[in-house]
């Protein structure tokens, strides 16, 4: 059991690190006096996020974000790692 956590965390690790050499997409975050301004490719991205308590069915994510755009969700939080995750 041990081996696989340490597999999972080292594997989300690497995702995390090289994701943004895959990515096309360049985010940026900027200071503006007391402000902070997230940008994606130069564009300003206004954060309209909620934390997803997903359930433990991972067949039933996609349906729980096509609610979720619907309602003009562009971010998601979570709150922790499990074995979804990289479901997730």
């Amino acid at each position: 059991m041990s081996m696989i956590k340490t597999t999972l965390k080292f594997t989300l690790l690497w995702i995390l690190c090289f994701s943004a050499y895959f990515s096309h997409a360049q985010t940026t975050v900027n200071k503006n006096g007391n402000a902070w301004q997230l940008s994606v490719d130069g564009e300003p991205f206004p954060i309209k996020g909620v934390t997803f308590g997903y359930d433990d069915n991972p067949q039933t994510y996609e349906t729980h974000f096509v609610e979720l755009k619907s309602m003009g969700v562009n971010t998601i939080r979570t709150w922790g790692t499990d074995e979804n995750t990289l479901k997730l």
